[in-house]
């Protein structure tokens, strides 16, 4: 899939075929609300990496949600992702100045990996005209 830029593919839910991107941007959400009423086995979350430091993504199978922390607000956007086959969800935490550091975001989803299906969790951070998502990533499987 061609990587489409920020301006574009950020805050807007794709509705395209086989291989989709669904990206938005998150709304706001406390701490405690991420990890409230929260079963064994529902979240998994990921990050920071050695490529990217000041995000962290959860995924919340429970709520079909993506969570995304921003860990140090130095002027970037913080991203989450979830990908499964060709499709990926990509939320984003717009908290970019010194207010951001410690915000989370949540991002629900109307579509989701079908089940029995594994996922791959990235990190990411950007500003308005480029971003980027960690080389590395973590499996998910529910």
């Amino acid at each position: 899939m061609a990587q489409t830029s920020a301006g574009l593919s950020i805050g807007l839910e794709s509705t395209a075929g086989a291989a989709a991107l669904y990206a938005k941007t998150g709304t706001h959400v406390t701490h405690s609300y991420v990890f409230s009423n929260l079963d064994a086995g529902d979240m998994r979350c990921f990050g920071p990496t050695t490529d990217i430091t000041d995000a962290e993504v959860c995924y919340r199978l429970d709520r079909n949600a993506t969570y995304v922390q921003s860990k140090k607000a130095n002027g970037n956007f913080k991203l989450g992702q979830h990908s499964a086959g060709a499709n990926t969800w990509r939320c984003r935490n717009n908290y970019a100045n010194s207010s951001g550091t410690g915000t989370w975001v949540e991002c629900k989803w109307s579509t989701k990996p079908a089940g029995g299906v594994c996922a791959y969790l990235r990190v990411g951070h950007g500003q308005s005209d480029w971003y980027v998502v960690s080389k590395s990533s973590y499996l998910m499987c529910f």
